[in-house]
């Protein structure tokens, strides 16, 4: 029984991915700013996913954001930057995370961020999503249902987290409970401010 002749596919497949070189992102230097104080223990970082600016403008020229490479991406024309906290001996840390960026002639913009809160005991996620990313999740969804308003970002000011739970993992709270799933932040340059401090630190809750 002859097997199937797989190398020569194998080998263009392999000549393909080598010849498509990535077109990489180049990030824009205004950005949003999120900066406050947290333990030195704990490890603070975003990732931040961008896509085509002709994803929320129709006018804009989609032709100069075909890349070949794309095709053969899970993620498409999408892009990801994961951005680490810059950190002081204080504990002041600040995470810049860029709004717009450059893919060869093709504009690109921020469509949402997840900040990470790490430490031993905590693992923490905040999901922030653009207010242009929000109303077209709004617009599609509208003659489905409607949508919730969206806490936004600079509302929350300080997350209490459990960094001597006597559990294996410790939770993390803000002022009214536990952090939603998604907070809106700005689609320009804003300044926003979090505190990240101990569960013990938090204020009793008014009812």
């Amino acid at each position: 029984m002859k097997l199937p002749v797989v190398l020569p596919a194998l080998f263009t497949l392999l000549l393909t991915s080598t010849v498509l070189a990535e077109t990489r992102l180049q990030p824009s230097t205004e950005g949003h700013l999120i900066q406050g104080q947290a333990p030195v223990s704990t490890q603070i970082s975003a990732m931040a996913f961008y896509s085509p600016a002709f994803t929320f403008n129709k006018k804009l020229d989609a032709s100069v954001c075909k890349f070949a490479e794309d095709r053969m991406s899970p993620a498409g024309h999408d892009r990801t930057l994961v951005i680490k906290a810059l950190r002081q001996q204080d504990g002041r840390y600040a995470v810049n995370v860029p709004t717009a960026g450059q893919r060869g002639a093709c504009p690109y913009v921020l469509t949402s961020v997840y900040l990470d809160l790490n430490d031993s005991k905590v693992s923490q996620n905040l999901s922030l999503s653009t207010e242009k990313e929000i109303q077209q999740t709004r617009d599609a969804l509208s003659d489905v249902a409607e949508l919730d308003p969206v806490t936004p970002f600079e509302k929350i000011g300080t997350i209490y987290c459990e960094f001597e739970s006597e559990f294996e993992i410790g939770l993390c709270q803000v002022a009214e409970g536990l952090p939603e799933m998604s907070y809106m932040i700005s689609d320009t340059a804003t300044s926003y401010t979090l505190d990240v401090k101990d569960e013990s630190q938090r204020p009793p809750r008014e009812f």
